[in-house]
């Protein structure tokens, strides 16, 4: 007679011996240990020092445990963390920035790592954020920087009306790329929450926000450092340069070949934020001026790397080289001069 007992015995043991193998043979399984995280503006997250307009908000500080039920170590390369402003919202929101110190983090199977961060979110920079709209409109610098000063209050008088009806910010998301497989080789992207909501729990808070309305022209950025923002683009190039054509006037010669290098670090700074419009807002409004000053840059460059080689040459220098040199001197001299006067007139 057929033992089926037998045979089920037979069936569950190869059922499990495929488990087996399959989770032998599978790679990390990395997911979220903890509940979903907490996301939330209270009055113990918020400081800022009363010269300041506040321009990043924290969020209460977040944990993430990430647990490992593969047979095989993983690694959490990226955490990336979308948030969505509410429609209210947008109009005061700027960024939403988080830093895992801990990435890239290895999990070995059967164990766990937490990841803490302190989320924020930065809003509109309160008096620049009409600034660049008000200087291209034609008027003079003062008046210009005046209507975005008071532009910029009556904006954060909205924004603190906003916070005083406690809605949500918006929602975040969470997706963590890792690896995959039995050896790792393989990346993919694992959504671990969506779409929670950053609560506004602020009270006291918003108390001391509208506070700063009552000094609004004294909080940082004050309108004198707004236009010396605006004029320091050509203000440090016009340093600079003046300082090079000091060094041009004099003849390269034995004695001073060492002190003939021009100067371009602040060149080499400001190209740093060549894309802060209201920095370079003098420079841009003259057509092509930039990229004069650009090409201009470029023959400081090759002029220095000109010195170099004179110096590299040591007493193989002739006096034919210094010659060569100082025609270059005579020409960048007239090119660095009419850059320099028309930079004055722009100041």
């Amino acid at each position: 007679m057929f033992d089926f007992d037998f045979l089920i015995s037979i069936i569950i043991s190869v059922f499990a011996l495929l488990i087996s193998l399959y989770r032998e043979f599978t790679g990390p399984d990395i997911s979220l240990l903890t509940k979903e995280p907490t996301f939330q503006l209270t009055d113990r997250s918020f400081s800022v020092s009363d010269e300041y307009i506040p321009e990043w908000f924290s969020l209460s500080e977040v944990s993430l445990v990430f647990a490992n039920y593969g047979r095989k170590g993983g690694t959490i390369l990226d955490v990336k963390i979308d948030f969505t402003p509410i429609e209210t919202f947008k109009e005061f929101y700027q960024d939403f920035n988080f830093y895992f110190s801990e990435a890239p983090i290895t999990i070995k199977d059967g164990e766990n790592s937490t990841m803490k961060f302190r989320p924020s979110i930065r809003t509109i920079n309160w008096k620049k954020f009409a600034l660049m709209k008000m200087l291209q409109d034609g008027q003079n610098i003062g008046e210009s920087v005046d209507k975005a000063i008071a532009e910029g209050k009556e904006k954060f008088r909205q924004f603190c009306s906003f916070l005083s009806e406690n809605e949500e910010l918006g929602e975040v998301s969470c997706t963590i790329s890792l690896t995959v497989g039995r050896f790792r080789t393989k990346v993919k992207d694992k959504k671990f929450f969506e779409k929670i909501k950053v609560e506004n729990e602020y009270g006291e808070t918003i108390d001391l926000l509208r506070k700063r309305l009552q000094n609004w022209d004294n909080l940082k950025p004050t309108r004198a450092e707004l236009i010396n923002e605006i004029f320091r683009v050509p203000n440090d190039l016009i340093s600079e340069l003046k300082a090079n054509l000091h060094i041009l006037e004099i003849e390269i010669d034995e004695k001073n070949i060492t002190q003939s290098k021009l100067q371009d670090s602040s060149w080499s700074n400001l190209s740093r934020a060549r894309n802060d419009e209201i920095r370079w807002f003098l420079i841009d409004r003259e057509r092509n001026l930039r990229s004069d000053l650009e090409s201009l840059y470029k023959q400081i460059s090759n002029y220095n790397s000109g010195i170099q080689e004179l110096l590299y040459l040591g007493e193989r220098r002739t006096k034919t080289d210094f010659k060569n040199l100082n025609e270059k001197r005579a020409i960048l001299y007239k090119v660095l001069d009419e850059m320099l006067q028309k930079l004055k007139g722009l100041v």
